[in-house]
């Protein structure tokens, strides 16, 4: 519902329903997305980290979700594409070898710049690391959806016409 200017009502205003319009953050689709793409991330991250790495990657969680949800209001259309191809990549969950790199990367940066260990198996105890790991790791996965959103995008502004 959006609120439009209309001469045939007193004060001008006039409540329109139907369709959202163009200009619409797309804030319950990222929202969606966002937790369509929690299960198997949150799933590899708990079994390599202890409760305060735990802490840090729900940080993590909530400083993406709310980044995404800003981005939903300042960069539209950059998000409408990060949701197209976010849906893709939380339906490659089901192999999640994206998710696994993506998680991988993450803890190597977390060692790297952090205390984390990474020898034989990865280990995350501390909150910055966690808060690190999982911040690297969605970002790798928002960057590989508005790449897919993208081309999804292009693909179908350059189909020709059938008219």
């Amino acid at each position: 519902m959006s609120l439009i200017d209309d001469p045939d009502f007193g004060d001008g205003k006039a409540y329109k329903f139907g369709k959202a319009p163009a200009g619409t953050p797309p804030v319950r689709a990222w929202t969606l997305v966002m937790v369509a793409n929690l299960p198997v991330p949150l799933t590899l991250g708990m079994i390599v980290t202890d409760a305060g790495g735990r802490l840090g990657m729900a940080c993590g969680v909530a400083l993406i979700y709310w980044l995404g949800l800003h981005a939903c209001r300042v960069a539209r259309q950059t998000m409408v594409a990060v949701v197209r191809g976010g849906s893709v990549v939380a339906a490659f969950q089901i192999l999640p070898v994206l998710q696994m790199a993506a998680g991988m990367a993450g803890v190597i940066l977390a060692s790297v710049v952090g205390s984390a260990r990474f020898h034989v198996f990865p280990h995350v105890d501390a909150i910055v690391d966690g808060f690190l790991a999982t911040v690297a790791t969605g970002a790798i996965l928002i960057a590989v959806s508005a790449a897919l959103g993208s081309l999804r995008e292009f693909e179908t502004s350059t189909r020709p016409s059938s008219t």
